[in-house]
């Protein structure tokens, strides 16, 4: 059990919690009414932002109001009310609002979901005055970030049927003269000459030899993308296009050519290998050695006495090749991959191979934590099998000074450990 223990505790201080933030998606499209003669292309879009005054009535009849527009494609209601005085913006003139407010964010979100308008709506209702209820709303472009317009109204409500049907018509018809056209327009893209770009149109579009490509878009829309280009790491991006014409320019950084790894084999003894990082880091050949002279020492159940020599030191290092390739591409901080490596297995002491064991093989798979561009942390768990050996003795051996915390199954000749981890660090060069 105690050696077990080890393995799990080192597990542990390698692996980190993920934090995955969910943005609420749009409640869902509504229709383009039937016989407006409109195409795709001038549905208009908008998401409501209303204060705290606000009823929950006059919010829902809002809504509905709203979706008996024509040219409507998509209603979102912001989950989140703002307080009733939130400072003011003038017409025609950039949002000049706290970049926390929920008018702020609910314009970012907006322009990342492809909305055409962000409407802000106020209400009040006056007791003294037969229970007229006041509105002060507030329209806003979401590519341009200014105020398009900005009225108050009021009425009174005496039935239910009132507020559904008649309450919101000078608002209505404020929101009626909104005009989302969205035209072809062309966007030039400048990056690395051979570079892949996806996202930005249906089929993936490479750029030439001059460093450029046009490529024909909708505009005003919000786009991702993700550039690959052989040599360059990848990269991803969003792009508003509010104009036509327009020019992304990519920045692309080359990959890297090598990378050095420092390990440690089962949390006791150390390891050095160089990788020749090939296809923009998603494959490595390298060579490269594990050392026994120089480890942790680590008791186990059956140790008698008291141990005050942390270090264990064993006449042995194995220098080999190892071979492996990365299942993800670099835009993923947290990439899987897989691994062999063979090595032979130098008896220091005697100098010469071992005679129990000249060699080894080893199989792994494992998770790359990618923290910055050149640096990342790794775990890998596979195991280690030993062809034309002393199985027997290396089974009758096994525990002595090392105390690996693995399984072992042997014969005469041959001789597998598992299973066998590592852990550390890794720096692209």
């Amino acid at each position: 059990m105690g050696m077990f223990k080890r393995f799990w505790v080192l597990m542990w201080l390698c692996c980190s919690s993920l934090v995955v933030f969910a943005q609420t998606e749009p409640t869902g499209e509504l229709s383009e009414l039937p016989g407006t003669g409109m195409n795709q292309g001038v549905l208009r879009s908008f998401v409501v932002l209303c204060s705290d005054s606000m009823e929950n009535p006059w919010v829902s009849s809002l809504l509905q109001t709203m979706g008996r527009l024509p040219r409507i494609r998509e209603l979102y209601l912001w989950p989140q009310r703002f307080p009733s005085q939130e400072p003011a913006v003038q017409k025609d003139t950039a949002i000049a609002i706290m970049p926390d407010s929920e008018l702020a964010k609910a314009l970012r979100w907006a322009a990342l979901h492809d909305f055409s308008f962000v409407l802000s709506v106020e209400g009040h209702q006056d007791p003294a005055n037969n229970g007229t209820i006041q509105i002060q709303f507030r329209v806003f472009s979401v590519l341009s970030g200014r105020e398009l317009h900005a009225g108050t109204f009021q009425d009174g409500v005496f039935s239910e049927q009132d507020l559904y049907q008649t309450f919101w018509l000078p608002l209505l018809a404020v929101l009626d003269s909104l005009e989302a056209q969205k035209g072809q327009g062309a966007l030039t893209v400048h990056a690395v000459p051979g570079t892949r770009i996806s996202g930005l149109t249906e089929k993936p579009v490479s750029v030439d030899q001059s460093g450029e490509t046009v490529i024909p878009l909708i505009v005003p829309g919000t786009y991702s993308y993700r550039a690959s280009a052989t040599g360059y790491r990848g990269r991803e991006g969003i792009y508003t296009m509010a104009e036509s014409p327009a020019e992304l320019f990519i920045e692309q950084q080359r990959a890297s050519k090598w990378l050095i790894e420092l390990g440690s084999l089962m949390g006791q003894f150390g390891e050095l290998w160089a990788h020749r990082l090939l296809f923009n880091e998603q494959y490595w050949i390298g060579f490269g050695l594990q050392e026994y002279w120089i480890g942790t020492y680590f008791p186990s159940p059956d140790d008698r006495g008291r141990y005050s020599y942390p270090v264990v030191s064993l006449p042995l290092l194995q220098p080999g090749i190892t071979i492996g390739g990365r299942l993800a591409d670099d835009l993923h901080f947290l990439r899987p991959y897989l691994a062999a490596t063979f090595m032979l297995r130098l008896n220091t002491s005697l100098l010469r191979l071992d005679p129990a064991a000249a060699m080894v093989v080893e199989g792994k798979g494992g998770l790359e934590w990618k923290l910055a561009p050149g640096f990342a942390v790794f775990f890998d768990l596979g195991a280690s099998f030993y062809p034309f050996c002393n199985g027997i003795y290396l089974a009758a051996s096994r525990g002595g000074e090392s105390r690996a915390p693995s399984t072992y199954l042997f014969s005469e000749s041959w001789y597998l450990e598992i299973p066998v981890y590592r852990l550390g660090m890794r720096f692209f060069l």
